[in-house]
């Protein structure tokens, strides 16, 4: 069952997300003075300094960086270190290679675009992570509400919210977090 529900996600992801309703959460804002460090104490040059700081975006968070959806995944595999296994894939969306970066409780993938991988989704392996704030694989549907409200779209037990040019998704089986994924919203011209 649970990899029927990890197929249903995957395939969200692969036939592309519609435009949906923008969050308005304080919270999500990216502000450019709270870029991550990247624990040694210097700032990490990427791209998020490019956003807007009033576009609301999901980003996920280690203790290394912070990883947005849609920007050069290069920078970011770079400060992520070592990844426990990689592999890549012909897309089927893209002319190129998706390539995927599995790392302790995540795994990172992206997209090929104009001779450069960007960023396409970060999927929650396992409940040794969390999002920002502060869910994980195992809590309830009612915390996931508690902290990102009831403005979400949902169909067959998976919930989405999206905010910005990113989509966080939750599986919820029997009223428990079952998988986490952050995607990107891909417009191609």
């Amino acid at each position: 069952m649970k990899k029927l529900l990890y197929l249903l996600v995957f395939i969200m992801l692969i036939t592309g997300c519609s435009k949906k309703s923008n969050l308005n959460k304080e919270d999500l804002l990216l502000d450019k003075n709270k870029i991550e460090n990247n624990g040694n104490g210097e700032n990490v040059k990427d791209n998020q300094a490019e956003l807007d700081k009033d576009v609301p975006v999901f980003s996920f968070s280690t203790d290394k960086t912070k990883v947005l959806m849609n920007k050069e995944a290069e920078q970011f595999v770079e400060q992520l270190g070592e990844p426990l296994n990689s592999f890549d894939a012909p897309s089927c969306a893209f002319q190129g290679l998706d390539k995927f970066y599995v790392y302790n409780g995540y795994e990172l993938s992206t997209y090929p675009l104009n001779g450069k991988d960007y960023v396409n989704s970060i999927d929650f392996i396992d409940d040794s992570v969390t999002t920002e704030e502060g869910i994980y694989i195992g809590n309830t549907l009612d915390d996931v509400i508690e902290k990102y409200g009831t403005d979400y779209e949902e169909s067959n037990g998976v919930i989405s919210y999206t905010a910005g040019d990113s989509i966080l998704t939750f599986v919820i089986l029997d009223n428990i977090v079952e998988n986490i994924t952050y995607s990107a919203v891909i417009e191609k011209d």
